[in-house]
């Protein structure tokens, strides 16, 4: 292992909630009910992925870039709402220690990714940055965890990439590199990179 790429949401920092709230809210104008299941279908995917998807199931009037703007307009009121994920600065803390380097690679525009990470101060920790404005094709396609590789210099089979969502697994597995899928404690991811 030569780098380790994070995934951005419900990995370092706990913003499903305000992802889920921001596309309820958007369909909601529209008269659609977003559910539960609707989050699970398209975590990890680009929000432009996920909007277009269901413009045509619903048959939606507006635009997707019209969709787009509302969307981007509504999160952005709920963006102060994030935290961080409970040892996430500690992780960083630790894999900046032994230096390994470390990439991002999410599927969130640039825009909401640069404000998370200078709201919460952990912008610094990562040596490349990719976004979801950064690639043609979103998770689970494997383009943004190929560029983060590229971006760092290191072969796709020395990364380990840190996910929590399906789509975000399936991109990783697909470039070819390790990936560990965490569900609640990145105490955990910790205590695996220690024992490797």
């Amino acid at each position: 292992m030569k780098a380790v790429i994070f995934d951005l949401d419900g990995v370092l920092v706990d913003s499903e909630p305000a992802q889920g709230k921001a596309s309820r809210d958007l369909f909601a104008r529209y008269g659609k009910k977003y559910t539960e299941r609707h989050e699970q279908e398209f975590l990890g995917v680009r929000a432009r992925e996920e909007i277009a998807i269901l413009k045509r199931r619903w048959k939606l009037a507006p635009t997707i870039e019209v969709l787009m703007a509302q969307r981007r307009q509504i999160l952005g009121r709920l963006i102060n709402q994030v935290e961080l994920m409970s040892g996430a600065v500690e992780l960083l803390q630790w894999l900046a220690e032994i230096n390994l380097p470390l990439g991002l690679g999410t599927s969130s525009e640039a825009e909401y990714v640069n404000r998370i990470l200078e709201n919460l101060g952990i912008k610094n920790y990562f040596k490349v940055i990719v976004t979801g404005d950064d690639v043609v094709r979103g998770k689970p396609d494997p383009e943004v965890y190929l560029k983060v590789a590229r971006g760092l210099g290191v072969a796709p089979k020395e990364c380990v990439v840190i996910e929590d969502a399906p789509n975000g697994v399936a991109a990783a597995r697909a470039a070819g590199m390790q990936c560990w899928m965490v569900t609640d404690s990145l105490m955990e991811v910790k205590r695996w990179l220690t024992n490797i």
